[in-house]
């Protein structure tokens, strides 16, 4: 290959790399997460965000908030809590979200507990063989609007049908957090995109 032909070639993909870096955070950003107002489902999944000594994280208490905003409305009959066990946690994420809606309200036997996760891919994983058993569908997957489009490409990748649901209370909808949060899920989905589809670990 002559000079003039590799630089030629790396212009274009500089010009495709540069489209990539504009267009996946615009996408995240723009995406449609508010759920549909008259949309009914079997059940909600809530995606796991980490906890305090006190209690769920203020990002994930936002989404369990809306969880139960949708339980109580009588818009799922069930929520799925996703989140397993950190190194050195004396609890699961999920337990953690148990205990957070039990005590406002909630009915124990709506909260069904997924605690084997580490990370997005396995919350949809675990929660869909959650879902199967209990015959629980179609169903609505509860997180911030920022960080749903990965979750819809992963459960596509996964063959697992969804619908956004966008908690309104998210914690990183302005100011340097949500900076920071879309460079974060932005590199994730461009990650994502340049490998291979998802695979749910072996159960």
């Amino acid at each position: 290959m002559d000079r003039s032909r590799l630089l030629r070639g790396l212009k274009v993909a500089s010009i495709a790399v540069g489209a990539l870096l504009l267009l996946i955070p615009a996408r995240i950003a723009l995406f449609q997460s508010s759920l549909p107002p008259e949309y009914d489902a079997a059940a909600a999944a809530v995606l796991g965000a980490g906890f305090r000594a006190d209690g769920p994280s203020a990002v994930f208490a936002a989404r369990l908030d809306y969880g139960l905003e949708l339980l109580r409305k009588g818009r799922v009959r069930q929520l799925i809590l996703t989140g397993g066990v950190s190194p050195g946690a004396p609890r699961s994420e999920a337990d953690v979200a148990r205990s957070y809606l039990l005590q406002r309200g909630a009915e124990a036997s709506a909260l069904l507990l997924e605690e084997r996760s580490r990370n997005t891919l396995e919350n949809l994983c675990f929660a869909r063989s959650i879902a199967r058993e209990h015959a629980l569908s179609p169903l609505i997957v509860v997180s911030d609007p920022m960080h749903l489009p990965r979750a819809m490409l992963l459960a596509e990748d996964i063959g697992l049908a969804l619908v956004p649901g966008g908690t309104p209370y998210s914690r990183v909808k302005r100011g340097f957090g949500a900076l920071a949060f879309l460079a974060k899920e932005s590199a994730l989905y461009t990650g994502r995109l340049l490998t291979r589809p998802a695979r749910c670990p072996t159960q």
